[in-house]
């Protein structure tokens, strides 16, 4: 399980490497974290990009996105479908219900 939280503030492009590395590029160089010592991630700021499967192999490995605004407050928050039994049940319960319901 993870234990670190990264935060990132620039302009860059965020890559999952085959290794299972976190490959961050910017102006100032390359930076390499290892993914499995992630917990959750922080961005703000413009132009930071990450692909959809990078977003699923971070959901798979059960971290976090929290994207942040101007005063560095959350704005969002990406979470693993099935990272938490008790989570997971919830969200089948509401998904089951919302089923139910006639919006006619």
């Amino acid at each position: 399980m993870g234990f670190r939280t990264l935060e990132i503030s620039t302009s860059c492009e965020i890559h999952i490497k085959k290794e299972g590395q976190l490959e961050v590029l910017s102006d100032a160089g390359v930076a390499l974290i290892p993914a499995e010592d992630l917990s959750q991630i922080m961005v703000h700021g413009a132009n930071i990009r990450f692909s959809t499967m990078d977003l699923s192999i971070r959901s798979q490995n059960k971290v976090s996105l929290m994207t942040l605004d101007k005063k560095y407050l959350p704005t969002a928050i990406v979470l693993p479908f099935e990272g938490h039994a008790r989570q997971s049940k919830l969200m089948h319960a509401q998904v089951a219900r919302s089923s139910d319901i006639n919006l006619d």
